[in-house]
């Protein structure tokens, strides 16, 4: 199906544009993004919605988002930041179902010469990464059972207080 205009930005640190107009293209454009990662270019994969009104060559900031870091296929993480029920934009890193819990075990992910810390629930392969990042595109939402873990230092309000009010930090600096 032929959409009248990409509804989603994909960004790297590589690239940002417009995702495929073309909805039976958007799986492999998304296996793309995320099977690339940690190999040694790209090391980090985000996608957010945009506007139908937005002109298609503007990429506008967006409070809302979904992102991947670490190397694929089996070592990643995936991220997401979206509104609480406050309209306050939090950010989670997402966990395998039932693989909440308040383990102290960390293990590291890898995101060019940074490494991240994350529980071992956390830690996701390309086929899982690949499957959430599907749904968000089709639902805006993270697909259910999966747990939420909140990174509060990296909410709206936190930000503002550390940055000032109009601060837009872009995803790549939220990394995990």
């Amino acid at each position: 199906m032929k959409l009248e205009q990409a509804t989603r930005i994909l960004e790297s640190n590589r690239a940002r544009m417009r995702m495929s107009e073309f909805t039976e293209e958007i799986p492999s454009q998304i296996a793309a993004g995320v099977n690339r990662l940690g190999d040694g270019t790209y090391t980090y994969y985000s996608i957010y919605p945009v506007d139908r009104v937005v002109p298609y060559d503007e990429f506008p900031y967006s409070h809302e988002w979904m992102q991947a870091t670490g190397v694929a296929p089996d070592r990643l993480t995936v991220e997401i930041k979206q509104a609480d029920a406050d309209g306050v934009h939090r950010l989670y890193t997402l966990g395998r179902p039932g693989g909440a819990g308040d383990s102290a075990q960390t293990e590291p992910i890898q995101n060019g010469d940074n490494t991240y810390l994350v529980l071992p629930a956390e830690v996701l392969t390309a086929t899982d990464a690949i499957q959430i990042f599907q749904h968000y595109y089709e639902t805006h939402s993270v697909p259910p059972g999966w747990s939420l873990r909140e990174q509060p230092e990296f909410s709206d309000t936190t930000v503002a207080e550390q940055y000032g009010d109009d601060a837009q930090l872009p995803p790549e600096t939220t990394a995990p």
